[in-house]
């Protein structure tokens, strides 16, 4: 019997059947990496494994335009190695070892991991990376008490603005497919307020791949006023977790408090379906007094989970090679500390050309 081995999984059933073995949360799913991918991007799930413990990695492997080469990136939202079992540092450096030979033979070049806060899975990761860097706090709601106890722990300021939504007449309920037309649009509006990157803005295909099969456990809420929607979210769910994943608002209606009203309803819900943890990630800055988290930990008793991000340069000089070329056409990028710098967001590079003296 084989009581060792590792394996890069591209088939699908194949990848879902390791992450319901091992009850692994929606970040991990094939169906959830693949939602985002671009035409030449590929999901991939490296598992390394032997007589007492296991080790699943996904992430997608995406071609660097106008190059040979490739990088490896984790899925919007948290992922990273995921390790089972009682690992050191040097396993973790043995199990590390197979996947950069592999990725040398296949001509990877770098590597981004945002490892996954509720997980903590960037302790041993750091030992995965290069550069393991905490980015921003994140705030969960802890769901292992009763609903009651979970709701009364909502902050006054906020208890005071679930009653004004309330006496002003909001509602929430569950939305349906005619309803992502209308939260597509309050969702780029709301993206255009908080000068978001491009890619946050994501398109109807996302939006449809998300909602309209069954392949991800999504739910849309909208919060009404007057028979019209001035608010959703996007809550995703697996086995122990629920996720804020996106949110959207209009300007015009915050005076009515629907998002105090909606954050309500995702902790019922998530409750009810029997879920560890609402996570409601971070807030729009590194700031700790960011408003943003802020608001959110209103609902979280004011707990903290920080996210951290892994680099790692996997041929160094391949990736010269590449930064050299993104530097020829795009001057500016080196200003902008984004890694991989080739794939500097051209946002950033007009920010950084317009700073210099």
């Amino acid at each position: 019997m084989k009581t060792s081995g590792d394996k890069f999984i591209r088939d699908r059933d194949a990848w879902n059947a390791c992450i319901k073995t091992f009850d692994l949360d929606v970040y991990y799913e094939y169906d959830y990496l693949s939602l985002d991918c671009e035409s030449d991007d590929t999901p991939e799930l490296f598992i390394y494994w032997n007589e007492s413990r296991t080790m699943l990695y996904p992430y997608m492997q995406r071609q660097i335009a106008g190059t040979p080469y490739f990088d490896t990136v984790t899925a919007y939202g948290y992922g990273g190695p995921v390790f089972f079992g009682r690992w050191t540092p040097e396993q973790v450096s043995e199990a590390r070892s197979i996947f950069l030979a592999s990725c040398r033979s296949r001509s990877i070049i770098t590597e981004t991991v945002r490892f996954h806060p509720l997980l903590d899975n960037a302790h041993l990761g750091r030992s995965w990376v290069d550069i393991c860097r905490a980015v921003r706090p994140t705030t969960a709601v802890d769901l292992r008490r009763p609903l009651t106890d979970v709701l009364a722990d909502i902050e006054g300021r906020s208890q005071r603005n679930i009653r004004k939504a309330l006496r002003e007449t909001v509602a929430v309920r569950k939305g349906g497919p005619d309803d992502l037309a209308v939260f597509i649009r309050l969702y780029w509006e709301t993206m255009a307020r908080r000068h978001a990157e491009d890619w946050y803005y994501f398109g109807q295909d996302y939006f449809n791949s998300l909602f309209l099969s069954d392949r991800i456990d999504a739910e849309l809420l909208v919060a009404e006023w007057g028979g019209e929607i001035i608010a959703g979210c996007v809550v995703m769910y697996s086995s122990k977790y629920a996720h804020y994943h996106l949110g959207a608002s209009s300007l015009a209606h915050l005076s009515h408090r629907p998002n105090h009203l909606l954050f309500r309803e995702m902790i019922v819900e998530a409750s009810r379906r029997g879920k560890e943890f609402l996570h409601l990630g971070g807030g729009a800055t590194a700031d700790p007094n960011d408003s943003l988290l802020v608001f959110k930990k209103t609902f979280t008793a004011g707990q903290e989970a920080m996210f951290y991000l892994g680099q790692s340069v996997i041929d160094s000089q391949a990736y010269g090679t590449a930064c050299r070329d993104f530097l020829s056409r795009y001057s500016g990028a080196e200003e902008s500390g984004w890694f991989p710098l080739y794939r500097t967001p051209l946002a950033r590079l007009q920010v950084a050309v317009a700073d210099r003296p």
